[in-house]
């Protein structure tokens, strides 16, 4: 075992610097600051290298964690980009979007015991975007290509991960979209988005202005709020009312049971 692990004894868990909501109220950017090196080196040595390793265990991709936080607490950051990157064909995407307090984080040994979880998703993102920065991330090399084309339609993330997989084994892909370039929902979820809170958006030029200046004499309900949920919004006022009271009717009715 390394001596630079299980240093969640002494170390205390620690999350990128957070930005202040004045930054973050302009714009889109993310919500947290990267680990300087040191940082991602530090609090990958507080792994305690559990001969159960449950962080891979909850991990739907079954990522060889704890052997990638110890290269990164090694400094050996570009084999232990190589370790994340190969049961994870979008490393960028799941240190970011990944529900980590659920999954590996969430089941680190070391949280149970209450030191606080290895900060994996933090880590993994700092490792991916070292790759880009340092160019680790290469195009794969086919030696031996076999002679069989397959087809793979969308580009979204599901269709690039096929692609890579099949790639690996050999075979020729094309990769058919009705876009003109590949993410799919990555790319055209967020395409064109206005900058956040910008006052010239359609929300605040067309949807509010109407609802300000004709709600009063079409719906003839004196308060804006008012008529939006009960008239123009009328139908899913109405069942959101009937879902919470069908909700609580399960609810009371299974207190009565456990009485009984």
């Amino acid at each position: 075992m390394s001596e630079k692990m299980l240093k969640f004894v002494k170390i205390g868990q620690q999350n990128p610097p957070k930005r202040s909501i004045d930054e973050r109220n302009k714009d889109f950017e993310e919500i947290y600051k990267e680990f300087i090196e040191e940082k991602a080196k530090t609090q990958s040595s507080r792994c305690s290298q559990c001969g159960v390793p449950f962080c891979q265990v909850h991990c739907p991709l079954s990522n060889n964690i704890p052997d990638w936080l110890k290269l990164t607490a090694e400094g050996r950051l570009e084999e232990a980009y190589r370790l994340s990157q190969s049961t994870n064909n979008m490393p960028e995407v799941c240190g970011r979007i990944c529900p980590q307090d659920r999954l590996c984080e969430g089941n680190c040994v070391i949280e149970q015991s209450g030191h606080g979880t290895v900060t994996i998703g933090s880590v993994e993102k700092y490792l991916t975007e070292k790759a880009w920065e340092n160019n680790w991330i290469k195009p794969i090399e086919v030696k031996n290509e076999i002679n069989q084309s397959i087809g793979i339609i969308g580009a979204g993330p599901a269709g690039l991960a096929c692609a890579e997989e099949l790639r690996k084994k050999n075979y020729k892909i094309t990769v058919y979209d009705r876009y003109d370039r590949a993410g799919g929902l990555l790319i055209y979820g967020t395409y064109g988005l206005p900058p956040f809170g910008a006052s010239d958006t359609p929300i605040h030029t067309h949807v509010s202005v109407q609802y300000l200046e004709r709600s009063i004499s079409e719906t003839g309900v004196p308060n804006v709020v008012t008529s939006v949920l009960a008239s123009y919004r009328g139908f899913d006022t109405l069942g959101e009312v009937i879902v919470v009271f069908t909700a609580a009717i399960g609810v009371l009715s299974i207190l009565k049971r456990d009485k009984i």
